[in-house]
């Protein structure tokens, strides 16, 4: 029952044993209930309704798609918590950002403090450390690999945002809400009835690297770009 909900939701399970359960999360769904609005679909809620106990390990934004892991029991929990806590974790991700940065790659640290759901840079915030490489250039725009070194709330959006470069879409740290083909193709008609491209937060959590809490064995976790992303980087290849 509970695969059939997921798959509904886009939502596809990349890999699952006694222990975990690595999925591979769609756009627009929450992972944990959200705080003021308690009915919508989250992950937490869905899967705690077919599995005995299911613990939440890690979060990733409600708008941001990729790879997020549960376990399945306590002591998978504890060992998995403990790993992304002494940043034992490997995350990367992929970022579609306007502009293309001054270098090709780079570390970005700049401490981060939350108050009231945004983060902003600030000399007495938690130590943040990014990593980012260029993978694509495009006139207007870049496709961005990065791997946050912490794990700190929105960190990846502010820190891009902070070179000069928001990740498309992303309305809290960037610019416009969406994403068009007409603002890439010249004299493009039908603006009128146009739909957007792309019209959330362009973030993807491609590959996830945990050590199994059970096996002790490396494991590497990977989802493939969600459609919308990859329809919006297929015409930037195409026009940008």
């Amino acid at each position: 029952m509970v695969f059939s909900q997921l798959e509904s939701l886009n939502c596809k399970v990349v890999y699952e044993d006694k222990v975990l359960l690595v999925l591979a999360k769609p756009p627009h769904l929450a992972v944990i209930p959200e705080r003021f609005n308690r009915k919508a679909p989250n992950l937490f809620t869905l899967l705690n309704s077919f599995y005995s106990r299911i613990y939440v390990v890690h979060r990733i934004d409600k708008e941001t798609s990729g790879v997020l892991v549960f376990a399945k029991t306590m002591d998978a929990h504890v060992t998995l918590s403990k790993a992304f806590e002494h940043r034992e974790v490997e995350k990367q991700y992929y970022a579609l950002v306007h502009g293309v940065p001054r270098e090709s790659e780079g570390t970005i640290c700049a401490p981060l403090r939350e108050r009231r759901g945004k983060v902003t840079i600030q000399s007495k915030g938690k130590e943040s450390i990014t990593y980012y490489r260029v993978l694509e250039q495009f006139n207007r725009f870049s496709l961005v690999e990065v791997s946050p070194h912490t794990g700190r709330l929105h960190q990846i959006r502010v820190h891009l945002a902070s070179l000069g470069h928001p990740i498309l879409c992303d309305t809290l740290y960037g610019h416009e809400g969406k994403f068009f083909l007409s603002s890439l193709k010249q004299n493009y008609r039908g603006k009128e009835n146009e739909k957007p491209l792309l019209e959330r937060t362009a973030l993807h959590a491609y590959s996830l690297t945990v050590v199994h809490p059970q096996v002790n064995e490396r494991m590497t976790f990977e989802a493939p770009l969600f459609k919308d992303m990859e329809a919006a980087l297929n015409v930037l290849r195409k026009y940008g």
